[in-house]
């Protein structure tokens, strides 16, 4: 164990680009449309282009790679029910219309990046069920109305950050005619 976590004997190869040999090792590109989970963590990855094949994936961890965007690869996997893009270099995100290709998303990671316009983080109102999103160590998590913004948009919300979504958190943020 290191830091609490397994590790492998071998250390993963440094990778610039994601293939579709390094998305399941050992297998063809068709077994890996069929693939449900990938982890893919910590590998210096630059680009997922080649993750758009894997159209059964329903877990993608992506975390502590070098992505700074998201491109259309990611959102052909419309089974994705969990996506972690914690640590990497994301600066922004795609627009409202790209995150509705993904109507299955429950938990997306985002913590950890560069993303710093709360307008940015708007465009996830695009996910009709996400109940998890974390968005700390952002420059938009430092906004005064980050939290209240964030809990009264995503109606389905339950978590933001290390936090449940609280009844009370949802009332101020109620309007009553």
């Amino acid at each position: 164990l290191i830091g609490g976590r397994r590790r492998h004997l071998m250390s993963p190869p440094v990778l610039a680009k994601l293939d579709a040999w390094t998305i399941v090792e050992r297998t063809s590109k068709q077994d890996a449309a069929l693939a449900l989970g990938l982890d893919l963590r910590e590998l210096a990855l630059q680009d997922i282009e080649e993750i758009g094949t894997c159209n059964a994936l329903a877990v993608a961890l992506l975390s502590a790679n070098l992505l700074t965007e998201l491109t259309h690869s990611i959102f052909a996997c419309i089974r994705l029910k969990k996506l972690d893009l914690g640590k990497n270099n994301l600066t922004g995100l795609p627009a409202r219309d790209e995150w509705t290709r993904l109507p299955e998303l429950l938990v997306l990671y985002l913590h950890d990046n560069d993303i710093s316009s709360l307008h940015a983080v708007g465009e996830l109102v695009g996910l009709p069920n996400l109940v998890r999103l974390t968005l700390f160590d952002n420059p938009c998590a430092k906004h005064p109305s980050y939290r209240h913004y964030c809990v009264n948009s995503f109606l389905t919300l339950r978590a933001l950050d290390l936090h449940v979504v609280s009844d009370e958190e949802l009332i101020e943020g109620a309007t009553f005619s």
